[in-house]
This record gives structure tokens, C-alpha cells and sequence, in this order.
């Protein structure tokens, strides 16, 4: 999860523009960004924060997980005091969000780095999975003044269901792909490094693969967002690039050879990937478990984590080493841990190669992966 300083937001954090009237996705979960409040996203969480006349308030969703018994307890457990100095967890209260959906509440004080604050935990059971929502305030006064914000949240606030209308291109339509190749690192430089374009079949174009794939993927960084026209691609406040798309499944953007990669849907994998360059370096085993960046699937769809999120995927979160099963769809490998929620990172294999049938080489982010022997 993404918890800052609570100095630094009170000093240092600028507002961004919210993204009011969207409908935006978070695992199980389809809400309406608070206007005004700056966003954060982890592996584990998205966050809403707002900051005025020296107080703040901040929203965090978190991935849904498997949970049974007392899951009010352990979610105050897993969420407050693992991160904040706070009591047992409160008896719980029931509610209902503005849009109609039940949840169990508590409240109290809890502190953060020796700094009091106010925290608001609520707890939802949706399609057989347990997500919760909090919110954490300077104080009580803090958090009642944000109220009308927070209660648009939540009642815009929804579990559950497909889209509809999958923004996701579809290969097999025209241009539409994903589109890999390899540019410098750094300007000038010798090292090359991956890069992806993605075109949709509407003509919008995202400049990346978003971190977590395109499953149910929408907004990203705004400045990435482009449009596919004429064999060009025009980003917003930018100029035209010099696009060429040959319509063989290749494309140049300002002189790079990007491919299309196959796609990866229902994709299953046996064996094990590692950042190693030698994949099979003795040295790689003498890395603790917890810390060893190897990850092992099988094609019965259970996986191992050997630690790749505490290693070379640090930026998804300091999320532990585990297992469960795994579901590749969209770019997206979706890996659910037994007990400890879900995990999402892109993936795609090398250029043009299909992996299902050669898979030496897979992108997990945007780092590397090799196949052990």
C-alpha cells in the first residue's frame, strides 16, 4: 500500500486534478475519483488525498481478498495496525453507502509516527471476497469536514461485474495491438531498453503498457494518451510523431521498429522466470525465499512467488513472497495469493514470439524475465 510521511502531506504534497464524473476501476471495485484530490497507486491499494488549511484527509481502496470469520477484525489488523499505532480493532457498526451497499464500520483514534490522527474503516463483502475501504484524517473535525466528499465516494462506489465495452485492443482488428520494440535507455546512450505502444480500435493510442496491464485498465497518466490517425500519432500539447504503420504487424515511431505482440489470453506456463541474465546462475538459489527474484508457474494455474515483489517488482509494493493461482488476460497477469489478495503486472512476451510456444523470455512490467533450464 502507498502511506506517505504524514508531514510530508501536510507540507510538501501538491493537489492534482480529480478526475470527477469518470468511472474509473480498482479490482473488484468501479467508483467515481473525488474531484480535487491527488491519487496514489500501489500494488495493494489507490488513494484519494486532500489537503487544506494545514489538515488532511486521505481515502484508500484496497484489493479485495479471500475472507471468512471475524473479517472485521482481521482487516483492522492487516490495514490499521500494521501500519498505525491503534487499539483493538472497535466493535463493528453496520452502515450503507448512498448507492445501497452494506458494510460493517469502525472508528478511532490512531497515531503515525507519534502524530494523532483520526481513522474510519469500512468493510464490504462482495461476490464471495472481502475489500475494504479507509479513511484516514488529521482529526475527527478534519474528516467531518470532507464528509460530503467522502460520501460521494462512496456512493458512487460499486463491486463487481465486467465491463461492458473492453477498451482493449483486439489484435485482430486492423492496427489495434500492442506494439513492442527496443529504444536507448538514455539519450545517446548504448543501453537499450523496452517500450510499448498500445493502439485501441477507437484510434486512441496510450503510449506505454500500463504497469498492471490492460485488464480493466482505464485513465493511467494522462500525458501518455495520443491519437492514431493518417499513419500518425499526435499526443495532446505535443507534436506528430513520425509514425509509419506498415500494416504487417509493424510500425516506426520516429525511427524505432515497433512489433506486434501475440497475444497472451489464457496463456498457461510451465517452469521458472528470474531478472537474472543467467537464469540458471548458481547464485540465484543462494538468495533467501522471500527475496529471491524467481516466480514458477505451472499449467494447472497455481504459481509460486519466490519474492520477485520484494526484489526486482519493488514498485508494485513490498508485498511477501507466496503462492495461489494465477489468470493471464488482456497483457495482464492477475495473481490471486492464497489469503493475502491480488496482485497485478503486465506481461507480454519478447517482440512478435508467441508465449505460448516460445517463452525463453517474458516482460513482467517492464522488467525482463528468463526461463531456468
Amino acid at each position: 500500500m502507498v502511506w506517505v510521511n504524514c508531514m510530508r502531506l501536510l507540507l510538501g504534497c501538491s493537489l492534482a486534478a480529480g478526475l470527477f464524473g469518470q468511472t474509473w476501476r480498482f479490482d473488484l471495485a468501479r467508483y467515481e475519483a473525488p474531484a480535487g484530490w491527488k491519487e496514489e497507486r500501489g500494488r495493494d491499494a489507490i488513494s484519494y488525498t486532500h489537503i487544506a488549511q494545514g489538515t488532511f484527509c486521505k481515502i484508500e481502496l484496497y484489493n479485495s481478498r479471500e475472507g471468512s470469520g471475524d473479517v472485521f477484525a482481521e482487516e483492522w489488523r492487516q490495514l490499521v495496525q500494521s501500519v498505525f499505532t491503534a487499539g483493538p480493532a472497535p466493535r463493528p457498526v453496520p452502515g450503507v453507502t448512498p448507492g445501497g451497499l452494506r458494510y460493517l464500520e469502525g472508528r478511532g483514534a490512531v497515531k503515525f509516527a507519534n502524530t494523532g490522527m483520526w481513522g474510519r474503516l469500512m468493510v464490504f463483502q462482495a461476490e464471495g471476497r472481502v475489500a475494504s475501504v479507509f479513511v484516514v484524517a488529521s482529526n475527527e473535525a478534519a474528516m467531518a469536514a470532507r464528509d460530503g466528499a467522502v460520501q460521494a465516494f462512496l456512493g458512487s462506489l460499486r463491486f463487481g461485474g465486467g465491463s461492458s465495452a473492453s477498451t482493449v485492443p483486439a489484435s485482430s482488428v486492423g492496427v489495434a495491438g500492442v506494439y513492442m520494440g527496443f529504444r536507448p535507455v538514455r539519450l545517446g546512450g548504448a543501453e537499450m531498453g523496452p517500450r510499448w505502444y498500445v493502439l485501441f480500435k477507437d484510434g486512441r493510442v496510450y503510449e506505454d503498457l500500463p504497469p498492471e496491464g490492460l485488464w480493466e485498465f482505464s485513465g493511467g497518466n494522462a500525458a501518455y494518451w495520443g491519437k492514431y490517425q493518417g499513419g500518425q500519432i499526435a499526443r495532446a500539447g505535443a507534436r506528430v510523431t513520425e509514425t509509419v504503420v506498415e500494416g504487417n504487424g509493424r510500425m516506426t515511431v520516429d525511427g524505432t521498429q515497433f512489433v506486434k505482440c501475440a497475444g497472451v489470453d489464457g496463456l498457461r506456463l510451465e517452469g521458472a522466470w528470474t531478472s537474472f541474465a543467467d537464469a540458471n546462475d548458481p547464485a540465484l538459489m543462494q538468495i533467501p525465499v522471500g527475496r529471491r527474484p524467481l516466480i514458477r508457474f505451472s499449467r494447472d494455474g497455481r504459481f509460486v512467488d519466490e519474492g520477485v515483489f520484494r526484489s526486482i517488482l519493488q514498485g508494485y509494493g513490498d508485498a511477501p513472497a507466496g503462492q495461489g493461482t494465477y489468470e493471464i488476460r488482456e497483457f495482464s497477469l492477475v495473481l490471486r495469493y492464497a489469503g493475502s489478495g491480488v496482485r497485478r503486472v503486465a506481461i507480454s512476451g519478447l517482440l512478435a514470439a508467441d508465449p505460448a510456444v516460445k517463452n525463453e523470455v517474458l516482460f513482467l512490467g517492464r522488467a525482463q524475465f528468463n526461463k531456468r533450464r
